[in-house]
């Protein structure tokens, strides 16, 4: 296992850093200083944290925390499947193998909500199944079972599609032209665009993230 990490809630006294939640999560990798990060979000199997140090795409860690009554010590294992640079800081999604922590999801509003969802600017070619044309999309996010993109022309509610990608980055868990299979949910006109809200099919876990997440995840 590459990274090891421990959890520990900040002082009310402390000055919080926006818009992360009041949660530190404490990263120790194999070689190097620990690495803090901050919670942005948390629901079910994922987590969005804020740090100031760059993580790579694909990087395995582990939460350890005492949890539960009477309290014991819990491990979490998790991957990066995403990662986006801002302005004097870095946001990681993490996915992590079982159901988060509850007291970091109790600690964030994102536990209201079923899945996160991760920006991303992917383009793509799209096709509604049994048909013959073929446009060019982009997507605009992703969550572990859904994706929203951006089409030219709107699509229909029920349609299923099928979006072909291929990942830009190349490692040992790295994967080849991708085809996602999804059933558009909703859609909304945006000036001369649509987008389109769509449901993976069962086995299509992160289809965006540039590594197989769940393939990572089973070997650590």
């Amino acid at each position: 296992m590459a990274l090891s990490s421990t959890l520990r809630f900040r002082s009310s006294t402390e000055s919080p850093l926006p818009p992360a939640k009041n949660v530190e999560i404490i990263l120790h990798p194999r070689i190097g200083a620990p690495i803090q990060t901050n919670l942005v979000e948390a629901t079910g199997c994922d987590l969005q944290v804020r740090t100031a140090k760059s993580m790579s795409v694909g990087s395995c860690f582990q939460i350890i925390q005492m949890t539960g009554f009477p309290p014991e010590e819990r491990q979490w294992k998790g991957v990066v499947h995403w990662a986006a640079h801002r302005v004097g800081h870095c946001e990681l999604g993490l996915a992590l193998s079982t159901t988060a922590p509850p007291e970091t999801l109790i600690a964030s509003t994102g536990s209201f909500r079923r899945q996160l969802r991760f920006q991303t600017k992917i383009a793509a070619m799209m096709q509604v199944t049994g048909g013959n044309k073929v446009m060019p999309v982009t997507v605009l996010n992703y969550s572990r079972g859904g994706m929203c993109l951006q089409t030219p022309q709107p699509l229909t509610i029920g349609n299923e599609i099928e979006v072909r990608w291929t990942p830009s980055r190349q490692s040992a868990n790295s994967i080849s032209q991708q085809v996602v299979k999804a059933t558009v949910r909703w859609v909304t006109p945006i000036a001369t665009m649509s987008l389109a809200g769509c449901k993976m099919e069962s086995g299509n876990e992160y289809p965006f993230s540039e590594i197989d997440v769940i393939r990572t995840l089973k070997s650590g």
